[in-house]
């Protein structure tokens, strides 16, 4: 059996395997295998799952995994501030209340909600 020739310093001998230049690091949507797309993947089966499929899910998994990347970038970044993970947030929790409408086919008007439970709370102790 003869060995493989040496490899240039350097370069990676294929039968070791490959680091990617991304390896460890958040990256981007574009590529599926980046820690971004699978932590937005990962939100949109486990915490959106019950909303249906589409791009309205799809964008909010997508902003609330930027804001779970900014969040652990805080104090390395200074361009990563509680501000910019707040605001992030609240988009994701809009694209989130369009998720809700979709799905029970009317907003939830949390003012007009809360004046009805009064008024059955008040009938009940009649």
């Amino acid at each position: 059996m003869s060995r493989p020739p040496a490899w240039p310093k350097g370069k990676p001998s294929p039968l070791r395997g490959i680091r990617h230049d991304w390896a460890g690091q958040w990256g981007g949507f574009d590529d599926g295998r980046s820690r971004l797309s699978a932590l937005a993947r990962r939100i949109e089966r486990l915490e959106l799952g019950e909303y249906p499929a589409g791009p309205a899910r799809r964008r909010a998994a997508q902003l609330l995994a930027l804001a779970e990347m900014t969040l652990s970038r805080i104090g390395s970044d200074p361009r990563a501030t509680i501000r910019r993970v707040t605001a992030l947030i609240a988009v994701a929790d809009r694209f989130r209340a369009r998720l809700e409408v979709s799905r029970n086919g009317h907003h939830q008007d949390f003012p007009a909600r809360l004046a009805q439970l009064h008024r059955e709370k008040a009938n009940a102790g009649r």
